[in-house]
């Protein structure tokens, strides 16, 4: 498997994942990029084939896809979350297990990506449910409630972070009264340490590595904390980034510098890390006023690419502040689309030297050449056919094995994008 700059958890079975796989949350490299080579490109006018279309509840969560199989944590009519698992060739359901999880949430539906394994499927509920599934048993094996375990009252919209794996540990946000982050026995759910507060946020922790050092990173309202992800002990934090609601997660430029981002005007901060003689340190090398909203920045060949759309230029008379930027790693700006297009607040991944960006009002798929020289785009297409209806298309993409699974409001599709499929 390409380990690229991510660390990748080392048990729990991911080594039996292919590299084609994507396993969770931002993709196998953790970064929305796919080491997949030779796809469709352009793609026909009407689009890449279609293999399947599934109907699905409203929410944001976006899939998993592991081996020949689509995992979606769904909300069953404001009663429960459901785990979903369907064919990725044919969309069939093959199986699926929910725990009861009353109420509605501000944006109804669900919020995260599953995270999964060879063995397990883990995932949080926006109630704050955390579970384990068993993929060969098909049932759910444990269930920990963050609300009722830590005392934490529900942010804003609900918990909207992925799991993450560490070993024998899933490391997750209560963000209660008095705790930060907690790590689980991957077994059992039993508790094996826990932080003190960080603050709320709609963002999911990382796990990367810096200075040669595994960490744990997690983006609160008011400061960046990182910390030991075998022990929970805090490392360093800083208060050098504020955004009222933090929702895409850091993003690593190299093994001492962060890249900070988000929407409600907080703009974007690149911060670098160092240590000496066990001592942390942090400096700002570099900010701007442009960030994007909900999903991270994606960095190629040195360059960054990201959709600069938030709250502040909703508006049409503001559109043409946002768009589809690429820019400098100290935020010079080498193009930006404007409203020209804009693609609002939708979610974008990299693969193989093309950008694949979703609009999020329409649903629209566009495949762009990532490149520093302009903005050109090679295909468009509506992949709901006109019934994404509901706007806020903001789910996560996901590509495996050449497929991509894209969501809107109502629906999932699945397209071939390999060349062969032309």
């Amino acid at each position: 498997m390409m380990l690229h700059h991510l660390l990748l958890p080392t048990l729990l079975c991911w080594c039996a994942l292919a590299p084609s796989d994507w396993p969770g949350y931002l993709g196998p490299l953790g970064t929305n990029v796919s080491p997949e080579k030779d796809l469709l490109a352009p793609w026909p006018k009407e689009g890449p084939p279609r293999l399947w279309k599934a109907n699905v509840g409203a929410g944001f969560g976006g899939v998993a896809i592991v081996g020949e199989e689509v995992f979606l944590l769904d909300r069953a009519e404001d009663r429960a979350d459901e785990l979903r698992v369907l064919s990725l060739q044919s969309g069939e359901l093959l199986w699926s297990a929910r725990y009861e999880a009353p109420g509605r949430l501000s944006y109804e539906g669900s919020r995260a990506v599953p995270t999964v394994t060879a063995t397990r499927v883990f995932t949080v509920g926006g109630f704050g449910h955390v579970c384990a599934f068993d993929r060969a048993a098909k049932k759910l094996l444990w269930s920990v409630d963050l609300a009722a375990r830590y005392e934490a009252d529900p942010p804003k919209w609900g918990w909207a972070q992925a799991p993450v794996l560490w070993k024998d540990l899933v490391i997750v946000a209560p963000m209660g009264k008095e705790v930060g982050l907690v790590a689980l026995e991957a077994k059992t759910g039993a508790e094996k340490w826990r932080t003190s507060r960080v603050g709320t946020s709609h963002s999911t922790p990382v796990l990367l590595e810096l200075g040669g050092v595994p960490q744990v990173l997690f983006l609160s309202q008011g400061r960046l904390s990182s910390f030991d992800p075998e022990s929970g002990r805090e490392l360093w934090w800083t208060d050098a980034y504020v955004n009222r609601i933090p929702i895409p997660p850091p993003v690593k430029l190299d093994e001492r510098r962060l890249l900070l981002s988000g929407g409600y005007e907080a703009g974007s901060l690149v911060l670098e890390v160092e240590a000496r003689e066990s001592i942390w340190s942090t400096r700002e090398v570099a900010r701007w006023k442009r960030g994007s909203q909900i999903h991270p920045p994606i960095l190629h060949a040195g360059k960054l690419y990201y959709l600069a759309n938030e709250n502040a230029n909703e508006t049409r008379s503001k559109r043409s502040e946002g768009g589809l930027t690429c820019a400098e790693q100290d935020g010079t700006e080498l193009w930006r689309t404007g409203d020209q297009p804009y693609f609002e607040r939708g979610a974008m991944i990299l693969a193989d030297g093309h950008l694949i960006a979703m609009d999020g009002l329409s649903g629209a798929l566009h495949q762009i050449v990532a490149s520093p020289d302009g903005y050109r785009e090679v295909a468009r297409f509506d992949p709901f056919d006109g019934a994404a209806s509901a706007g806020r298309n903001w789910a996560p993409l996901a590509l495996a094995s050449g497929r991509l699974v894209v969501r809107s409001q109502e629906m999932l599709v699945c397209f071939d994008l390999r060349a062969k499929a032309r």
